[in-house]
Formats: structure tokens, C-alpha cells, sequence
């Protein structure tokens, strides 16, 4: 008898460590969950910035292409050169491809769910008036091949008045999302360099830490 209850407490004994050992690993392992429950959370809560990124590069296009129409514009009204057709189709080459990163950029929005916007409308319009601007491409090719000023200067007026209405469209999407437009940022011109004002000195010049002097030695 003395025997079998000494094996029964010599059991317990080496239950009763075991058992608090897998409270603790369970206690353990629940704090871990949470703390990745916790961090999910703080994920989903997150704004993602995609969608201002990909707006801006619409509006960084976008105004590429109005610049390059209004260029355009302006060489029509300009005393003839012979190199004004040249000139012309280097404008038309740069709206075009401005249009069309414009246009990638607009369909980034609408398929990628972390890159869409709430007024999908807008978007729509945008898309629609960039896709009127870039056919308007092909009239102005013609006129300008056939030389005919007026054509040119008359077609860029209307390409000029879709980019408008894509500027408008793109302007609605930028204050729903608190997005400050292109030609609205500002840099700062000097910025600190390692922690340090830039002083625009070399290294070599910059002044160095005076060390302290030392004694002289009467040996």
C-alpha cells in the first residue's frame, strides 16, 4: 500500500508541472494572437495612399498635354518658318504621350481596389474626355501634313477644350481625396544634410573641432 501511494504522489508530482507549463504556453500563445489581431487591425485602419499617387501622376500628364497644346496653339498664330510642321509633330508626340500615361494611370485607378476613388463618376468623365482629346490627335496629324494653319489652330482650340474639361473632371477627384495638385506643391529649396545645415562649403573647408591643448613636456 505504501509503495502504490508513493507512485500515485510521484505521478502528480510531475503532472502538476506539466500542466502549468501548457496553461503558460497557452497563455502565451493568446497573447500573440492578439497582438497580430491587433496589428491587422491597425493595417485595415490605415488610409493607403495609393489612389493620391496615381492621381497625381494623371495631373503631372494631364498638364503636360495642355502645355504642349497650348505651344501648339501659339505656333499657328506665329509668322511661318519652315520648320513649323517639325515643330508641330514634336507637339503632338509629347500630348500623345502624355494622354496616354494619363489614360494608364485612369485605368490604374478603376481596377486596382487599393488605388480607387469613391466619385467613380468623375472618373468616368475623365477617362471619356482624355479618350476625345487623343482622337482629336489624328485631325491635327492630317492638317498639319496638308499645311493648313487655320485647321491646326482650330483643332488644337478644341483639344485644348477637352483637356479642360478632363482638368475639371481631375480638379473634383483631387479635393474628394485632399490631394494638392501639381502646380500647388511646394519644396523646400535647402533641405539639412545629415542632421546639418548645408553651409555649401567641401568638407575640406568645413571648420574643424578645436581639440584641447596640450601640456608641454619639460623632458
Amino acid at each position: 500500500m505504501k509503495r502504490s501511494l508513493m507512485v500515485l504522489l510521484a505521478g502528480a508530482s510531475l503532472v502538476g508541472p506539466a500542466t502549468a507549463i501548457a496553461q503558460q504556453g497557452g497563455m502565451g500563445a493568446n497573447k500573440m494572437d492578439e497582438k497580430q489581431m491587433g496589428a491587422e487591425k491597425s493595417a485595415a485602419g490605415a488610409k493607403p495612399d495609393e489612389s493620391k499617387k496615381h492621381v497625381s501622376e494623371i495631373d503631372l500628364y494631364l498638364r503636360d498635354a495642355m502645355n504642349n497644346t497650348k505651344v501648339l496653339y501659339t505656333t499657328t498664330q506665329l509668322t511661318p518658318g519652315k520648320l513649323d510642321a517639325t515643330i508641330e509633330r514634336e507637339d503632338l508626340g509629347n500630348i500623345d504621350r502624355a494622354i496616354s500615361s494619363a489614360l494608364t494611370h485612369v485605368s490604374h485607378v478603376k481596377s486596382m481596389p487599393e488605388a480607387r476613388v469613391s466619385d467613380t463618376a468623375k472618373v468616368d468623365s475623365l477617362q471619356k474626355n482624355l479618350t476625345q482629346a487623343r482622337n482629336l490627335l489624328g485631325q491635327i496629324r492630317t492638317a498639319v501634313k496638308s499645311d493648313s494653319r487655320d485647321q491646326v489652330a482650330s483643332l488644337s482650340s478644341q483639344l485644348y477644350a477637352r483637356l479642360k474639361d478632363a482638368d475639371d473632371d481631375l480638379s473634383s477627384i483631387a479635393d474628394k481625396i485632399n490631394l494638392t495638385r501639381v502646380d500647388r506643391i511646394t519644396i523646400p529649396e535647402r533641405q539639412p544634410v545629415g542632421g546639418h545645415e548645408d553651409t555649401g562649403a567641401t568638407p575640406q573647408q568645413q571648420p574643424q573641432e578645436q581639440q584641447p591643448a596640450q601640456p608641454k613636456s619639460n623632458y
